[in-house]
């Protein structure tokens, strides 16, 4: 209805955010592992990279040794780059359209066409993404942000007519008296009455004439039963290929063995030896046994001295108990004969 207006239309408003997920560079992966003759294993790692935009690869690789199945860290030892094109390029476009406040849940299109700037070869993309799906992302609820205008004429001084439509509303200078009729003005809007309610009105101006016909303008304020919807899109979108380069990186690890690992071919996994501590030197072991015998000899001497020192307790206390007995019997004879006795 042309004579309806509202502070947010219902008509959905299409806002387009496109978030942009930056294409990776393909990378194959070729290793060749190298074993030592020495009593040192290199484990080296040879790595093709390709599809790169500029000439930087990883300083580290992590590589998985086959027979030990540790983790090791290798470290770059060697790049060769060369130029090539960077083709097979893509990007994952993702785009939404508001639908502000709506009283219906809405259709989304199919596609929507967007814009891509490509920093890469600094062109714009002209593409079309798909719609994934749609979100409800605020319950229905009422609005009072309706804004409705209508024209009435004035009909025999009595009334007032509502333009194109059989409404009659009591002739009143000061408000539109609407009172019992709003769902028929709803309706008339080309409105649902289950989602729009008219609370209040007012005249906008005073009567004009128009082609001998006095007319005069109503607003009405009212509110509205919505929800908030979401339409969400998404799609891979093919980029122009690129300048770029290729690069042959060298990764290496070195570590100590016990022993020389045999020599394999290249098309055979090589033999890896298992890292063992370092053998102790002769005069290692010869300061540690020299130290283990100084600690028994001075255990051994701390027994004799505890030893000896217990027998001599021993005997002085027997001789002590020795004469005590002599005393003691002496005494008896002394008494015995003082007595006469003996």
């Amino acid at each position: 209805m042309k004579q309806i207006r509202k502070l947010i239309s219902v008509l959905f408003i299409i806002t387009i955010f496109v978030s942009i997920i930056p294409s990776t560079a393909s990378a194959k992966e070729l290793s060749e592992v190298v074993v030592a003759k020495n009593t040192r294993e290199k484990t080296s790692v040879t790595i093709r990279y390709s599809n790169l935009s500029t000439k930087k690869v990883p300083e580290t690789y992590e590589y998985k040794h086959p027979k030990t199945k540790e983790i090791l860290t290798l470290r770059l030892v060697e790049s060769n780059y060369s130029e090539s094109v960077v083709s097979d390029r893509e990007a994952t476009v993702q785009g939404r359209i508001d639908y502000g406040w709506q009283s219906y849940i809405p259709a989304p299109l199919a596609t929507i066409p967007v814009d891509y700037y490509d920093k890469g070869s600094l062109k714009t993309v002209h593409t079309k993404i798909s719609f994934t799906k749609l979100t409800q992302k605020q319950d229905f609820r009422w609005l009072d942000d309706v804004v409705a205008e209508a024209i009435f004429e004035v009909y025999e001084a009595e009334y007032y007519k509502m333009k194109d439509h059989e409404i009659y509303i009591p002739y009143n200078e000061v408000m539109p008296e609407i009172k019992g009729q709003e769902k028929q003005i709803v309706e008339a809007m080309n409105e649902n009455t289950e989602y729009l309610h008219l609370l209040s009105s007012r005249w906008d101006g005073a009567v004009y004439t128009e082609k001998g016909v006095s007319k005069r303008k109503a607003v009405f304020l009212g509110e509205r039963y919505v929800a908030q919807y979401e339409a969400t899109y998404l799609s891979q979108v093919a980029l122009p290929d690129i300048p770029g380069y290729d690069c042959i990186a060298t990764y290496s690890y070195d570590f100590i063995i016990t022993e020389d690992p045999s020599p394999t071919s290249e098309l055979e996994e090589p033999a890896v030896a298992m890292v063992e501590p370092a053998i102790e030197s002769i005069a290692e072991q010869k300061s540690k046994s020299t130290s283990l015998t100084a600690k028994q000899t001075i255990m051994i001497a701390g027994g004799i001295l505890l030893l000896a020192g217990l027998i001599v307790l021993i005997l002085y206390v027997i001789k002590k108990h020795s004469r005590q007995k002599e005393y003691d019997e002496k005494d008896i004879l002394l008494r015995r004969r003082s007595r006469g006795i003996a």
